[in-house]
């Protein structure tokens, strides 16, 4: 679902004709305009910077997944080393 917004609100969703892919049935610049929703939404929903959608009441309905952090991996202790003798 690809919708126009305006100051974070959804103020008009972009249908496509039967048949046809919206970037088929709107000129380049609107589509340009427009954003990608990961779910379906209607108009006065919000879609914060951080892809957090919530409805006209402000009600989150979906949550951008966040990254996983890295997990570190344990460092294990080398044994010291033994002196050689040269020899």
């Amino acid at each position: 679902m690809r919708v126009r917004l305006v100051n974070q609100t959804v103020v008009e969703i972009l249908n496509a004709v039967p048949g046809f892919s919206v970037e088929q049935c709107f000129h380049p610049n609107i589509i340009t305009a427009s954003v990608e929703t990961p779910i379906t939404v209607e108009p006065g929903w919000t879609i914060e910077e951080d892809g957090t959608i919530k409805d006209a009441e402000g009600v989150v309905q979906y949550t951008p997944p966040q990254p996983e952090a890295p997990v570190a991996e344990p460092v294990e202790d080398a044994a010291p080393e033994e002196p050689t003798d040269g020899a």
